[in-house]
Order: C-alpha cells, then sequence, then structure tokens
C-alpha cells in the first residue's frame, strides 16, 4: 500500500481506497473485530510494502513528494506490528525513514528505495531494529540506482548479504554485521582525486563576432526591428550575389568549340589481309585436326 493508504488517509483530491474494506453488518465475523477506531488492531504482527510507482499515468507517482509522509508513517504506532517490510521507491530518499523511524518488531527488511549504499547506514544506525535479523536488497535495481558505480555497488553487496542471511542471526545481532559490511563499503571506496589546476592561457583570443539570429531575439520592438535588418541584409546579399554572376557570365568570352578531326577509317586493315591470313592460317574447327598434316616431299613446293 501507499504511505496515504497505510495512515488511512481519505483527501477528497486524491483518489484512494481504504487500507481495509469494512465487513458487512451481517457478518458473523464481526464479533471478533474489537469495537476500536483502528483498522489493524487485530492484527499483531503482518507484512507490509510501502511503495509508489514510477509510472507517468499514475496519478500518484512518484516524484519525490513522499518524504513527509514516509517520516509520519515511521513515527506511527500501527509500524510497531509489521514484522516484514519492503520499501520501494525510486524518486523520494527514504534515508530519514529508515533513520529515525520506530521498527521494533521488524524481521525481514527489503530495501528498494535510494539513496544507495546509504540506506544500509541508516538502517545499522537505527536502534529500533532489534528484531532484525534478514535484509535483501529489490530486484528493481536498475530503477532507483540510476546505473552505474551504484548498481554495481547493489550487486556486489546482496552477495554479501546473501552470506550474512545464511547465518541466520538471532533477534538484535543483524545490525552489528550490517555496520561493519557498511564500514568495509566506506574503506573500500578510493578518494577522489582533486582537480588539475587550469593553465594559464599562452594568450587571450578575441572574441568572435556574433551575428543576432532572428529566432533568438527577443520579442521586443528593438528585437523586431533587428530581426527584420537581418532578413533584410540577407536578401541584398543573396541579389547582389546574382548580379554579380550575371554579369560575369555575359562578360565572359566563349569557349571555342574544339573540332576533332579524325578519321575512323585511316588506320581501318583492309579485307584483303585477313582473307589472305585465313589462306596461311586455317579457322579454328574441332572437327580438324590443329595441325596440318605432313606434304610429301615430292608434291612440296620450293
Amino acid at each position: 500500500m501507499r504511505p496515504q493508504e497505510f495512515l488511512g488517509l481519505h483527501g477528497q483530491e486524491l483518489p484512494i481506497r481504504a487500507p481495509i474494506l469494512p465487513l458487512p453488518p451481517d457478518s458473523p465475523a464481526l464479533r471478533y473485530i474489537p469495537d476500536t477506531s483502528d483498522p489493524f488492531s487485530m492484527c499483531p504482527l503482518w507484512d507490509i510494502h510501502l511503495y509508489a510507482t514510477p509510472f507517468t499515468w499514475d496519478q500518484l507517482r512518484d516524484t519525490g513528494q513522499y518524504a513527509e509522509l514516509l517520516a509520519e508513517v515511521g513515527r506511527s504506532p500501527s509500524m510497531e506490528r509489521v514484522g516484514w517490510l519492503k520499501v520501494s521507491f525510486f524518486r523520494t530518499p527514504v534515508y530519514d525513514f529508515l533513520r529515525h523511524g520506530n521498527f521494533p518488531n521488524v524481521e525481514t527488511l527489503v530495501l528498494n528505495a535510494r539513496p544507495f549504499p546509504e540506506v544500509l547506514e541508516a538502517v545499522a544506525e537505527n536502534e529500533s531494529f532489534r528484531s532484525l535479523r534478514y535484509i535483501q536488497i529489490g530486484d528493481d535495481r536498475w530503477a532507483w540506482t540510476g546505473g552505474g558505480v551504484p548498481f554495481a555497488q547493489s550487486l556486489a553487496i546482496a552477495s554479501d548479504l546473501a552470506l550474512i542471511n545464511a547465518r541466520h542471526f538471532p533477534h538484535g545481532e543483524m545490525r552489528n554485521s550490517l555496520r561493519k559490511l557498511v564500514r568495509a563499503i566506506a574503506a573500500a571506496q578510493p578518494t577522489p582525486t582533486p582537480a588539475p589546476a587550469p593553465l594559464a592561457p599562452v594568450f587571450a583570443p578575441a572574441p568572435l563576432p556574433t551575428i543576432p539570429v532572428p529566432r533568438l531575439l527577443p520579442h521586443t520592438p528593438e528585437g523586431v526591428r533587428a530581426a527584420n535588418a537581418v532578413i533584410l541584409t540577407a536578401i541584398v546579399l543573396f541579389a547582389a550575389i546574382g548580379l554579380i554572376r550575371v554579369f560575369v557570365r555575359d562578360r565572359t568570352p566563349p569557349v571555342p568549340e574544339y573540332k576533332f578531326d579524325y578519321d575512323p577509317n585511316k588506320h581501318k586493315i583492309p579485307p584483303a589481309v585477313f582473307d589472305a591470313e585465313k589462306l596461311i592460317r586455317p579457322v579454328d574447327d574441332p572437327q580438324k585436326p590443329t595441325n596440318p598434316p605432313a606434304v610429301p616431299p615430292s608434291t612440296r613446293r620450293d
């Protein structure tokens, strides 16, 4: 449920449903419900998932506005009955909620919110987590870490928390192990190197001339006049370039056309040469041998 639903706020501006729907008047279970205004009085210990969606179509989406409601939820006496708690907020920081809230019976805590890993430090420093035994990292780390170093840290810490949860610590000892893990994370973070001092410029470059652009000018009479001056200057410049091109084209003498005096039949081989070559060299024929038969010496001509 959302923080408003946990607190039972039913404002007219927000369409919020009631945390627990009332029973019908003829229900036989009414005899077991105490006559009190607290709807959670019949639940001594239960599981709660506090969340707010990041989707744009949700009217109650998380845009960072749930800090005050979460602080009120942490101070609520109903939070003392919670045994399993999951916190899912992608824009609202939950550090103050986990650091100053009252969680005496929370045995399992699922963190699905930012800032990370500061939320682990808040849990380790809150003495009201005296019944805490298990801590888990939510599956939506891609949404609340924002990628980069926090995403890699959440993956590494999830494996370390799995080893700590496997020990099944008794009540009250989980915070000590969590405090050691937070110190190890702080020691592993490298110290940021100071930024180098900027070098003095060898020479100060002259500022480039700026040309006013019509779409960047303000909507004032001076801006309109400046925009009209820029447009008129551009029109005159293009017209001058066109006139110069026409004048240069008319004044330029025409290039004489070069005539090629070439006879394609000048070097043509006469057909008689090909006929003589056919008489000397037989035409390639697959039916005839490539080498002519030997002529007897008696019929050979000198």
